[in-house]
């Protein structure tokens, strides 16, 4: 399989031999392992959701257990991190979830599923560690929710362009 963009879920179920994945710089190779893919931009995230699963990038090669994550890109791969439950497989239940995360991340993942543009104007504000779940058919329910938490100012603009500063 090539990922060439966007998101997977893989479900490797003890085949004789191992599925493959590539996606951007790296290669996935699973025989008994559930795992979740993200290829945007330049970078792509792994999470093991059950099993195991083997992240081969150059002549590096991480073995993934469930619950954990990893993301390369063309650059290198990061450290090999324990992922927050239900996080990265949130989107097959028609919801985004965030634990922790960057404002900046979570708009970059809003732009994915809504059509025109979030556009976030403040550096110090897309800074800002967010916690929060919402329905990605409610997408500007949770813009709404953005600015009551955070105190932004939201624009909206012709085309779905929103501004928040």
């Amino acid at each position: 399989i090539e990922l060439l963009a966007g998101e997977a879920e893989i479900l490797a179920s003890g085949a004789r031999q191992p599925v493959s994945v590539v996606a951007g710089a790296g290669r996935l190779l699973a025989q008994s392992a559930r795992f979740n893919v993200r290829h945007t931009d330049d970078a792509v995230c792994v999470t093991c959701l059950a099993g195991a699963v083997d992240v081969v990038w150059r002549q590096r090669r991480v073995t993934l257990d469930a619950g954990q994550q990893v993301v390369y890109d063309g650059r290198g791969v990061q450290a090999a991190r324990m992922a927050a439950p239900g996080e990265a497989s949130a989107w097959r239940t028609g919801a985004l979830s965030f634990a922790g995360k960057p404002l900046a991340e979570v708009v970059a993942e809003i732009n994915r599923y809504r059509p025109g543009r979030v556009l976030l104007r403040n550096p110090e504000l897309g800074r800002r560690l967010v916690r929060m779940r919402f329905s990605i058919a409610q997408i500007d329910g949770a813009l709404a929710m953005i600015r009551d938490l955070t105190g932004a100012q939201m624009t909206s603009l012709p085309g779905g362009v929103v501004l928040l500063s």
